[in-house]
């Protein structure tokens, strides 16, 4: 049975436990070793689970499906993620910023020995001085993707496509030592993998657009003038301001 801690505070005081079964059949979630939600099919797991943990925080569970093969399970705290949860999309855009790099540092180190050594091999599985540049673009976007650049995410994506395409293509040429269609899969499957950043960006967004009306809300309300000094100050306009006049005995 998988087992996650998170923690909901910086001084990792709040601490949560998420254990389930295999296919999600059951789920246990336990607040600072307090077993707070029980799931015990996966139906159930999909429609979710909330619990408040006290007057003003509200936990909840779901299971979600993004795209077509990745299945996470979305921890939230009064609507944002648990730090560090599967649907954190902060941890998701580290993953994929990592999975774009390595992609970067493959294509720069192959695309420089072929263009300093020549070797056969490198140079018939089309690897050349356009690696060295394919791995340079990679480099900068993966820098974008970091922050949250929607535009670098569809360029990352386009351009893994475009590559997916060519190696398909090849393949079918037959001229090569190695066949091309060999590392066709792992193409595939990082792709997959970077189409997660596109939801994950999209979320992240909302989440900071409610940060914003949040923040908004809290402005407006400090501003906002106490029902009890509103009423001292009407009552003010209508009297004078000495009121000693007014007080038992005078007059």
């Amino acid at each position: 049975m998988p087992v996650k801690n998170y923690f909901l505070d910086t001084k990792k005081k709040e601490k949560l436990e998420v254990s389930w079964k295999r296919n999600y059949r059951h789920c246990i979630v336990r607040f600072n070793g307090e077993e707070v939600i029980s799931i015990n099919s996966r139906k159930e797991f999909r429609e979710g689970k909330e619990v408040g943990l006290d007057y003003k925080t509200v936990l909840k569970i779901q299971l979600k499906k993004s795209m077509l093969f990745f299945t996470a399970i979305d921890l939230t705290v009064n609507e944002r993620p648990v730090p560090g949860s599967m649907a954190d999309p902060v941890k998701q855009i580290n993953g994929i910023h990592g999975l774009i790099l390595f992609i970067a540092f493959v294509n720069l180190v192959f695309g420089a020995v072929s263009v300093i050594y020549s070797p056969r091999l490198l140079t018939e599985v089309g690897i050349g001085w356009y690696t060295l540049v394919y791995g340079g673009i990679f480099l900068i976007l993966g820098f974008m993707v970091k922050r949250f650049s929607q535009v670098a995410m569809i360029l990352t994506i386009i351009l893994m496509s475009l590559d997916i395409i060519s190696t398909f293509i090849m393949s079918f040429e037959g001229s090569t030592i190695v066949n091309p269609a060999s590392y066709l899969p792992v193409k595939v499957i990082f792709l997959f993998f970077i189409l997660r950043g596109i939801p994950a960006i999209n979320r992240m967004k909302q989440l900071n657009d409610m940060e914003e009306k949040y923040q908004k809300e809290l402005e407006e309300k400090s501003k906002e003038i106490p029902r009890s000094k509103q009423i001292t100050q009407d009552h003010s306009r209508y009297m004078p301001d000495d009121h000693s006049d007014f007080l038992p005995g005078k007059g």
